[in-house]
């Protein structure tokens, strides 16, 4: 069988299309809508990464690579979840995240988001108000009697810490670039069918680099706590084998079903 090579860069947009119709929330816009329970993530099937921060570095290491990408002029953490664009092989066809493995916050925001006004100094809680979510018929109501729900409450909450640790993420972020450990790496596959596929446009922690860190600069690090998210990293790296698994799920999957 012949070989094919597939190109690819990681996703570098922070807020991806998923949303669509971001608007503030307000009981008198939204007063009647009530949000589905979230049963799937068939809403991100088509994210081939995913944005992450630091707190979650832990957890995510063990099911995906953690690798940089630039996002503007700022490096961003994401979570590789397939080799080509528009393919998420986390999720599988019943929109359903693989059961053994850490969904982002990111993902678990869903439709809710912050705008912020830098110039105020102020955030604002939306939602995606086109979101298959929500509904007039189905669901927990976003407002009772005029005033926001538990469920406005919760998602306030959830979304201010999601902020607050993005914002420590990009310090860590900073850190990295500061202390040039950031390299720009490639991730060869071969693919059943002896296809090849190649992802690029992203960065990784030079070890050899972070090795030969001078105690000053390595104790900078230290101090920050940014140590521990760089080990996450690295050891991040031995994940890219479930990659070609869930290529591999995909595939007996849609043999199943022909």
């Amino acid at each position: 069988m012949s070989k094919k090579n597939k190109k690819t860069q990681a996703e570098k947009k922070v807020e991806p299309v998923i949303y669509s119709k971001v608007e503030p929330l307000n009981a008198e816009r939204h007063g009647a809508l009530k949000l589905k329970a979230v049963a799937d993530q068939a809403h991100v099937r088509s994210m081939n990464s995913v944005m992450l921060t630091t707190t979650e570095f832990p957890s995510a290491a063990q099911n995906y690579p953690i690798v940089f990408a630039k996002v503007e002029d700022s490096f961003v953490p994401f979570v590789v979840t397939g080799y080509k664009q528009g393919e998420n092989l986390y999720v599988g066809e019943d929109g359903r995240w693989r059961e053994d493995s850490y969904i982002p916050a990111f993902v678990r925001r869903y439709p809710f988001t912050f705008m912020e006004d830098t110039e105020k100094g102020s955030l604002t809680l939306c939602i995606d108000a086109a979101s298959s979510l929500l509904s007039e018929e189905e669901g927990e109501l976003l407002y009772k009697d005029g005033k926001p729900s538990e469920l406005i409450d919760n998602a306030l909450a959830f979304t201010k810490a999601f902020h607050l640790e993005a914002e420590k993420t990009k310090i860590f972020c900073k850190q990295l670039v500061e202390a040039d450990l950031l390299v720009e790496q490639n991730a060869n596959f071969t693919l059943p069918g002896n296809e090849t596929a190649v992802i690029s446009g992203f960065s990784i922690v030079d070890e050899k680099k972070f090795s030969e860190l001078d105690d000053e600069a390595f104790l900078a690090l230290r101090k920050t706590g940014a140590l521990d998210a760089i080990y996450c990293h690295l050891i991040s790296m031995r994940s890219w084998g479930e990659i070609l698994s869930g290529k591999a799920n995909q595939l007996d999957a849609e043999k199943k079903a022909s």
